[in-house]
């Protein structure tokens, strides 16, 4: 071969290996992260006693699963720039500028944290079914709103039609149709347990509007609001988990809380039902300010699941931004994780028990 032909094979080649590594680079800064859904749970000392809890009666049993629809216009394309980009390895974590397209179903005058002890997926440590709804504490007769512009297509009770797995399970409810531009399958929120309804069928309702006034109809423990995200068809087994949707709170001074995301999986990358400790500290050199107690989406019904984007199977709320020690003891071997949580962003770590 000529001095000169081979000269120009090795510049060729040359630039061929970077221009590679430039887009397996911009690849790895602009990926989406599968995402599935999971749940977490306070301290014990911070829960009421159960018979001061309100809570919803949940019973269920498996159903078919409804077509499920993509998040991924939810998810920025493009990690903080203060995170290890690599979000599919179990060493890192990413922070996401997730949108969360819904705003809380009460006014900010009202209580609007979601209640933790029993959150999405979970079953309060086994002692009851999984929940497909997120529950908020307010007194009968609260007004509830609409969470973002839609059609009611539900306004009654369910005493003699099951919206859930058998009927009087809710008892009065409201169900909005939401046609949301990023998604192409429509999203319906559900409104549970009601004392009164203020709207009806066919009636569009704005983002903010009253529609009910919170109650304890059907089977439900006290006064609360159990609330739901339907994407795809209103049935109960096409929910997704609220708490990636609703928008992240704000403290008494005005900041905005994050949320943490996750998945549990053993080596075969089948998620793990199990418990685990989130604990937070605003200052890594000190000591824990809080500890979350982790329990993952449940694996034995069908309807329970994570995000088709994510496939999450954890999901922590409203967290004060800073550092979280995530620590667990699976298949005899301790594993630690520490990740960041910002204002506003999302978190989603990967942990693989091998």
């Amino acid at each position: 071969m000529k001095p000169l032909m081979l000269t120009i094979l090795i510049i060729a080649f040359v630039l061929s290996a970077c221009t590679s590594n430039a887009s397996q680079a911009l690849d790895v800064n602009n990926q989406t992260l599968p995402f599935r859904a999971f749940q977490t749970k306070t301290l014990p000392s911070e829960q009421a006693p159960a018979s001061q809890r309100a809570r919803s009666v949940w019973g269920g049993f498996p159903l078919s699963l409804a077509s499920s629809a993509l998040f991924s216009s939810m998810l920025s394309s493009s990690p903080s720039p203060s995170t290890t980009p690599l979000c599919d390895s179990t060493e890192d974590f990413c922070i996401f500028r997730h949108y969360f397209p819904f705003q809380r179903p009460f006014l900010s005058n009202f209580n609007t944290a979601i209640e933790p002890t029993y959150l999405y997926g979970t079953t309060e440590f086994g002692a009851l079914e999984p929940h497909h709804g997120v529950e908020i504490l307010n007194p009968t007769g609260t007004p509830v709103s609409a969470v973002e512009d839609g059609t009611v297509v539900v306004a009654g009770n369910d005493a003699h039609h099951a919206y859930g797995p058998w009927e009087n399970f809710y008892g009065n409810l409201v169900v909005i149709l939401h046609h949301l531009p990023y998604m192409q399958e429509p999203v319906y929120t559900l409104y549970g347990h009601l004392s009164k309804i203020t709207v009806q069928v066919g009636q569009t309702v704005k983002a903010g509007e009253t529609i009910g006034e919170v109650g304890a109809t059907g089977r439900a423990i006290g006064s609360h609001l159990h609330f739901e995200v339907r994407v795809g068809t209103n049935q109960y087994a096409s929910t997704r988990n609220p708490a990636l949707w609703l928008v992240p709170r704000t403290d008494e001074n005005g900041g905005q809380y994050g949320t943490l995301a996750g998945k549990l999986d053993n080596a075969h990358g089948d998620p793990i039902d199990s418990t685990f400790e989130a604990e937070y500290y605003s200052d890594v050199t000190g000591s824990p300010q809080k500890t979350y107690y982790i329990e993952t989406y449940a694996t034995d019904i069908e309807p329970i699941r994570g995000n088709d984007v994510y496939q999450e199977n954890f999901v922590l709320i409203d967290l004060p931004p800073g550092h979280y020690r995530i620590a667990l003891s699976t298949s005899g071997k301790w594993i630690e994780r520490w990740v960041e949580v910002e204002a506003g962003k999302m978190s989603f770590v990967t942990i693989v028990s091998k």
